[in-house]
């Protein structure tokens, strides 16, 4: 089984896959869907990162009719990351998240073990609230 995740911030929308069918997959799947919804993947901003040990020297990535610009640096959550993985995100995405999410979940912690409270709503918790305290640590 191929290594797919899918992040979801409060304005964008991360695949971090291993290059090549997975990605691909990925990608239309979540394009599907923005379509169904009435939404677009706005491919002016969609940027394709090489995340890895060796430097690449892909300059694009296409997939079906939708082409994306290969980049050596972005900002993701704040923080400036390029391919390299010492010199990568994960630490100062990290550090974020728990900085968000340290007293906040100590907070919302007692409520989501409540029986009283449903499922799709502690759900919630995790698609709209999570993304949102992370989103506002950038600042």
């Amino acid at each position: 089984m191929p290594f797919i995740h899918i992040l979801a911030d409060t304005d964008d929308v991360d695949i971090i896959a291993a290059p090549g069918a997975a990605l691909g997959e990925s990608f239309l799947a979540l394009e599907r869907y923005t379509r169904k919804m009435h939404l677009r993947v706005n491919m002016e901003k969609t940027n394709y990162l090489y995340y890895g040990r060796l430097e690449t020297t892909l300059n694009w990535f296409e997939i079906d009719s939708f082409k994306s610009v290969s980049v050596k640096n972005l900002t993701y959550l704040g923080s400036e990351t390029n391919y390299v993985y010492q010199n990568g995100m994960k630490p100062a995405i990290r550090k974020r998240i728990i900085a968000a999410l340290g007293t906040a979940s100590l907070v919302l912690r007692s409520l989501l073990k409540c029986h009283l409270i449903k499922r799709k709503t502690k759900i919630l918790y995790k698609v709209l609230i999570k993304s949102i305290l992370t989103y506002a640590s950038e600042t």
